[in-house]
């Protein structure tokens, strides 16, 4: 499932394996991102799943539901 890997790299970057992740969590404000760990995260996350995230489309992701929509469309 997308969310689920997606969870793996969000965990990773805040450097948190137990943290329990839910779609409606805010990524930078319920996970304490900064720009540059959001710059991070958005890298490790188009590692992870094997395409490019335009800058753009970033700034319309506020939630993590709405990262993994975004991803799972991108995907399929």
């Amino acid at each position: 499932m997308i969310f689920n890997k997606m969870a793996e790299v969000v965990r990773g970057q805040v450097k948190n394996p137990d943290l329990t992740l839910t779609t409606s969590m805010d990524i930078q404000k319920d996970l304490g991102l900064d720009s540059i760990e959001l710059v991070e995260l958005i890298i490790d996350l188009e590692e992870a799943f094997q395409l490019s995230i335009p800058d753009e489309d970033v700034e319309d992701l506020a939630s993590l539901g709405e990262l993994a929509d975004y991803l799972n469309n991108r995907i399929n």
